[in-house]
């Protein structure tokens, strides 16, 4: 288990879709959210991450269609949003929450 108690094929899935979506000049951050983010997932529960593109980037469709098949599981059902930077400087709705109880996946030990 990781610092923030996710079983540990959770935790490769992570790591290595952190990887692969920061490889994007306009991915900002990527931060998971959600009950693995709260630590009371369940065996059934989804990976729900939050993109953050950078400042200037459109948050079109062709965007979310290229991460969202980047993050598709065997495994695990994992949930994409994808926000603009500009939406953390005044959260509102779901990124209250991601503000609230994310956990920033960048610099973070994974494995």
């Amino acid at each position: 288990m990781s610092a923030f108690s996710v079983p540990a094929p959770v935790a490769a899935l992570l790591h290595r879709l952190r990887g692969t979506l920061l490889a994007f000049p306009w991915v900002d951050r990527v931060v998971l959210y959600g009950s693995f983010a709260k630590g009371n997932w369940r065996e059934d529960s989804d990976i729900d991450l939050a993109v953050f593109l950078s400042c200037g980037t459109p948050c079109g469709l062709e965007q979310y269609v290229t991460l969202s098949r980047l993050c598709r599981s065997a495994d695990y059902d994992v949930e994409i949003q994808v926000f603009s930077a500009d939406e953390l400087e005044q959260p509102c709705g779901i990124v209250e929450e991601v503000v609230a109880y994310g956990v920033d996946l960048a610099g973070l030990d994974l494995l």
